[in-house]
């Protein structure tokens, strides 16, 4: 099926979840515990974990290579890859903040040994590179920064489908949904409005890759959505919000659930623990 195709089959379904609210108690998100990689069909991952990929390109390596020697599809919706690009300057300010704080923590561990009065102008002096380092190495002129972002991005997409609906097309669509507080992105409407309209694009390019991968993979295929959000409009306790679980079932016909990086980086341990190359190469 065409990529138009699948866009209108979605929006029909979408519109019909709004009259089957009832059955979304009903739904029951994958048991992420209990699951290894190789169950899966596919894994989406939100912009604030791709943060974490940045901070560690070999980990965003080893991921795809590891979902490649198993089948296992990466979907980067389209919005994520979008967001994570608008955020750049913010990942720099993020890293240049974790240096201060480092130098704090130095600075209070040598306090408790009584030693700060010996180091406190070295200290200080630290702190006034720092500072200039970050005023004349902003993010825009630093190009190691930025090949960084430009690697880790160039690794995933290498091997994942970036898919992305009409924004015009699924624009009405979520704005009802917003003012309904269906999920996901009604947490964040307060604060910023239809800004928060990001959070159901990503949530809509994520299930369109799920659709679009169906002819490819096992009947009711599982996924993973991956992301550090924590929000009532994502998790209900510990698990997927009930909605956006029936949801996917009832717009994709697989089953969803929706983990943090943590258990992302358990399932690759595992997954290369299990490995054929591991066993002969372990000790």
């Amino acid at each position: 099926m065409d990529l138009v195709n699948l866009e209108r089959l979605m929006l029909d379904r979408l519109s019909l979840t709004q009259f089957r609210t009832v059955n979304a108690g009903r739904s029951q998100s994958i048991d992420v515990g209990a699951l290894g990689l190789h169950e899966l069909a596919g894994i989406g991952l939100d912009t604030n974990v791709l943060k974490h990929f940045r901070s560690d390109p070999y980990l965003a390596t080893s991921m795809a290579e590891t979902l490649q020697d198993l089948h296992v599809a990466l979907i980067m919706p389209g919005q994520t890859v979008i967001e994570f690009w608008n955020n750049h300057k913010t990942f720099a300010k993020e890293d240049w903040n974790q240096i201060n704080s480092d130098v704090a923590k130095l600075n209070k561990k040598l306090d408790d040994m009584g030693a700060l009065p010996l180091a406190d102008q070295r200290i200080q002096g630290i702190q006034t590179t720092i500072a200039e380092i970050v005023t004349e190495l902003q993010e825009s002129t630093a190009p190691d920064f930025l090949q960084r972002s430009e690697q880790v991005m160039e690794t995933l997409l290498e091997y994942a489908v970036q898919p992305m609906v009409s924004r015009a097309a699924f624009h009405d669509v979520g704005l009802v949904r917003l003012r309904s507080k269906v999920p996901p992105g009604f947490a964040d409407a307060a604060e910023k409005g239809e800004l928060s309209l990001g959070d159901f694009f990503g949530w809509c390019d994520f299930m369109l890759g799920a659709l679009s991968l169906q002819a490819d993979s096992q009947p009711s295929p599982r996924f993973l959505f991956v992301t550090e959000e924590t929000k009532p409009d994502w998790r209900t306790g510990i698990s997927a919000h009930p909605q956006l679980v029936h949801e996917f079932q009832h717009v994709t016909g697989g089953e969803v659930g929706v983990a943090y990086m943590k258990d992302l980086r358990r399932l690759l341990k595992e997954a290369v623990s299990a490995s054929p190359v591991a066993a002969t190469t372990g000790p």
